[in-house]
């Protein structure tokens, strides 16, 4: 009798561990952002020539392969790049740093969501965990005046 009462309250622990605590608890180690990040990319990616992408919450490059549904043809004949610090298939980049923002035109950076917004860029969008904090922050540098003659640092992933 002990070992059944013991059973049905380690099952109703279970139960409401996994119903109710699982999607909050820790939820950077679950991955839930990483699908509404690749719908997201897949939408703004025609808006810009690159799309630099932070390796700070693991890399998501198994996952834009996957919910964007990219041809692994494609992806073997580009090399196969896995997620290769500064490397990557069609127009993302992968980048080990948590918020590296360059000043480039026509790119889309993906920073972790507790990086500060820099001078001069503007976030599109913020991409949320379960628990409703910030995962991911896009953002393009908008510079509000060009300085004429100033020399932007040559980035380090071309």
């Amino acid at each position: 009798l002990i070992l059944v009462v013991v059973a049905v309250w380690e099952f109703l622990y279970y139960q409401h561990q996994y119903n109710i605590h699982q999607e909050l608890h820790q939820p950077w180690s679950r991955g839930y952002a990483y699908k509404p990040l690749a719908e997201t990319l897949q939408k703004l990616s025609s808006q810009y020539k690159k799309i630099v992408i932070t390796k700070g919450h693991g890399s998501p490059y198994i996952y834009l392969l996957f919910f964007n549904k990219y041809d692994p043809k494609l992806y073997q004949s580009e090399g196969s790049p896995l997620d290769t610090n500064y490397k990557g298939f069609s127009k993302y980049i992968f980048v080990p740093d948590d918020c590296l923002v360059e000043r480039k035109k026509s790119t889309l950076y993906v920073t972790r969501g507790d990086c500060k917004t820099p001078k001069h860029f503007s976030v599109k969008q913020t991409i949320l965990w379960q628990d409703g904090n910030p995962a991911f922050k896009l953002m393009e540098y908008t510079p509000s005046e060009e300085v004429k003659g100033a020399k932007v640092p040559k980035p380090i992933y071309e």
